[in-house]
């Protein structure tokens, strides 16, 4: 868990509109790439930012943890002549912001629009 908060992204950040608590300074939805096996897979954090009255110091606490479907697009065809298999983004264990996002939704229900 913590290698992958990490490593994770903000995706976004906005007010606690679902349960609309006071105490409640910030939602952060992060995203992170989890290597299962063979298989990369993209994690969503949600983070809540809490405040405590005048205390200067927050308590960060992870509301949600969720394992998304592996990522399309980013592994292999699947090819019997290993001479045809495409180069893996994924080289090295890294890949892209925007590959990592693709698919994902906003809180809003809209998907994240990463110009390259």
């Amino acid at each position: 868990l913590d290698a992958l908060v990490k490593a994770a992204v903000i995706g976004e950040r906005h007010t606690d509109e679902k349960h609309k608590n006071p105490d409640v300074d910030g939602v952060y939805r992060m995203f992170s790439a989890m290597l299962i096996g063979e298989i990369l897979y993209r994690v969503q954090l949600t983070v809540k930012d809490y405040s405590k009255g005048e205390n200067p110091h927050k308590l960060h606490a992870l509301e949600s943890f969720e394992i998304e479907d592996a990522l399309l697009g980013i592994l292999p065809a699947y090819s019997g002549d290993e001479s045809l298999q495409p180069a893996q983004p994924t080289t090295g264990r890294r890949i892209s912001i925007e590959q990592l996002l693709r698919g994902a939704m906003r809180n809003d229900g809209q998907p994240y629009e990463i110009n390259p």
